[in-house]
């Protein structure tokens, strides 16, 4: 009878010690309930009962041959377990939490240990598992009840990925659960502000390494109900979306622009609409003002029907990309939503009293807006340099995928003119019917197989030192990012950097981190690598210099021992007229002058790197180039 009790005991106990390994890892330390979770990484988690299961079968099992089993017998068995899991973890990739991983591994152990360490533990300890089960199962049926408020937002995972000239660290993070891919990211002063493609709006702030988030009482007027009502089984409504967003600071706060679909169900047609409001995130989250009503900049002409071939609604070629010009004015794209004189009748890329397929202009000042460039397929990038160049990525049919440098009244071919071809051809249907005396431009740099690039930006706020004045591109399908090395103008490469997952948009931040937004509801910061900055630093000199003894050189000088030699002195390198000239030997306090700024220092000296201005950085290159040996 005593042996029935007790067995009885230690099966409730293993039932609920699988429970709380259920609920506990994720609802303590992710906050959110198993059954919330994405599915791929609920699966992850899911791994740790069933390894725990398997444990308690063997030990029952051990149990029934010897008829009893000791605590270290025990031990082994669930350790054997537990190392079975964390190789799955390792052999699959997978997107697991460290912080996760950890407190899953401890409670696994102590709840497989407990029960054997002595008898009278087990009825108490179950006894309190009831309760912590039930407690557990509560929290998340509330969160998953609750609107979610200012959360952590946890890392995921963290991965160096070695680049030129920087070690880089990407941490991934999750916060948002989107039902539908979209949306966009842009800079809220020092913070961060999120749109997803539902329209939902979130607040994103780092204090210290820790990414805190606010969900705004904000959402985009677009009508997706309506149109899914409307739509037929065949129609992907999911590309029935928000596709881009903008913020600018403006007096009474925030100016935020999205572009979005909208339906009109009288006429059964639809188009592309700019919408934009002003609002304070601080006052708006306090409750004590609301945000002014959204206002329609600009909805494109002519309002679109649903096709009766090919994608019968291609949301997903909607552009939707937003840049500003100055305070006066912004330059929008649009896609051509697969109106390309093949899936469809009209080639409208190609009409000038058509907005699909084009760049526009829209006056702030409500005045109309007008054309700026044609021909264009699936515009997904748009941005406006320092110098004021407008650059724009663009999807081409199957790839061809084309990065542009626009120029007012230019029109770059689409649908006549593409490196891409159709999907399951091996060609463009369409490519040649207009020929070259129709001046269209062609683009700066194309990308056969395809990368599927989002937006694009470049760096100004000295986060990546050797990377300023590139531009850094996005990627759906190549999972990556692009930096693009601009040499007068001239594209002269552009480098791959695996992120692993769709990037929908990227924006730096004033602190110089990349924030990347990607399709699922992920976050992504991209930063130097502290443990490499030293080394990332050294970069900048190796990069062009050799620093081995001898009379070797790179694109520039020797290095080695040039600390107390004579300037301009290396035989076999032609140095600038002014740094010739100059005479004289390298101390530090000359050493320092350069480095701040080669051209000021010298008139006519080439350098990659205009300058590190960061006293520190200085100090310790200066202090490198000094211990450099012959």
């Amino acid at each position: 009878m005593q042996s029935l009790k007790f067995s009885l005991t230690w099966a409730t106990w293993q039932f609920l010690a699988v429970l709380l390994l259920l609920l506990a890892p994720s609802q303590l330390w992710l906050g959110e309930p198993v059954w919330a979770i994405e599915p791929d990484r609920a699966a992850q988690l899911l791994g740790l009962p069933v390894a725990y299961l398997v444990a308690v079968f063997v030990t029952a099992l051990v149990f029934l041959a010897r008829r009893g089993v000791r605590a270290p017998v025990v031990l082994g068995v669930f350790a054997t377990a537990l190392a079975g899991y964390l190789l799955f973890l390792l052999l699959v990739d997978a997107w697991y939490s460290r912080g996760v991983l950890l407190f899953g591994s401890s409670v696994f152990l102590g709840l497989a240990l407990l029960p054997f360490l002595h008898r009278r533990l087990l009825v108490p300890g179950t006894l309190l598992l009831v309760p912590a089960a039930l407690v557990l199962g509560g929290l998340g049926i509330a969160t998953s009840m609750s609107e979610r408020g200012e959360t952590d937002v946890l890392p995921e995972r963290s991965v160096t990925r070695s680049s030129l000239y920087h070690t880089l660290e990407i941490d991934y993070l999750r916060h948002v659960e989107p039902t539908i891919d979209g949306g966009g990211i842009d800079r809220l002063g020092d913070d961060f502000l999120l749109v997803t493609g539902e329209g939902d709006f979130f607040r994103y702030a780092f204090v210290g390494d820790s990414l805190v988030a606010d969900r705004l009482p904000l959402q985009v007027p677009i009508n997706r109900s309506e149109f899914s009502e409307a739509a037929d089984e065949d129609i992907v409504t999911e590309w029935f979306r928000v596709a881009g967003l903008l913020t600018q600071e403006v007096e009474g706060g925030i100016r935020a622009v999205v572009s979005h679909h909208v339906w009109h169900g009288d006429q059964s047609c639809y188009a592309l609409r700019f919408s934009d409001i002003v609002f304070d995130p601080d006052e708006i989250l306090a409750g004590t003002r609301e945000a002014s009503g959204w206002r329609t900049l600009h909805e494109t002409r002519p309002c679109l029907p649903i096709r009766d071939r090919g994608n019968r609604f291609a949301g997903l070629e909607a552009g939707g990309r937003i840049a500003p010009l100055g305070d006066t004015a912004l330059i929008v794209s649009v896609g051509d939503h697969e109106f390309d004189g093949w899936n469809s009748d009209e080639a409208l890329a190609q009409d000038p009293e058509s907005d699909y397929g084009k760049t526009l202009i829209l006056p702030l000042d409500g005045s109309d807006p007008w054309l700026f460039t044609l021909g264009h397929r699936n515009p997904q990038g748009l941005h406006v340099a320092p110098n004021g160049e407008i650059w724009l990525s663009e999807h081409g049919p199957r790839h061809g995928d084309e990065l542009n440098r626009l120029v007012e009244g230019g029109n770059y071919g689409w649908p006549y003119e593409t490196h891409g071809t159709e999907y399951g051809e091996l060609s463009w249907p369409l490519s040649g019917l207009v020929g070259p005396e129709d001046g269209f431009v062609g683009p700066e740099h194309a990308w056969v197989p395809s990368i599927a690039p989002s937006n694009l930006i470049s760096l100004e706020e000295g986060g990546f030192p050797a990377w300023e004045d590139d531009l850094i591109l996005s990627s759906l399908q190549a999972q990556s990012l692009f930096r693009i090395r601009l040499d007068e103008g001239r594209v002269v490469y552009a480098e791959s950097i695996l992120v692993g997952r769709r990037v929908r948009d990227l924006v730096e931040g004033r602190d110089g981190r990349i924030l990347l937004w990607g399709d699922g509801g992920w976050l992504a910061s991209v930063t130097v690598s502290p443990d490499s900055a030293e080394e990332s630093l050294v970069r900048l000199c190796t990069a062009c210099h050799s620093v081995e003894g001898g009379e070797g050189h790179g694109l520039g000088p020797n290095l080695a021992g040039v600390f107390g030699a004579e300037v301009g002195s290396r035989s076999g390198f032609a140095y600038s007229e002014a740094l010739s000239a100059l005479g004289g030997v390298w101390t530090e306090e000359r050493l320092d002058a350069f480095l701040r700024d080669p051209v000021g220092f010298a008139p006519g000296t080439t350098m990659i790197v205009a300058g590190v201005e960061d006293d520190e950085e200085r100090r310790f290159l200066v202090e490198y180039l000094r211990d450099l040996g012959d």
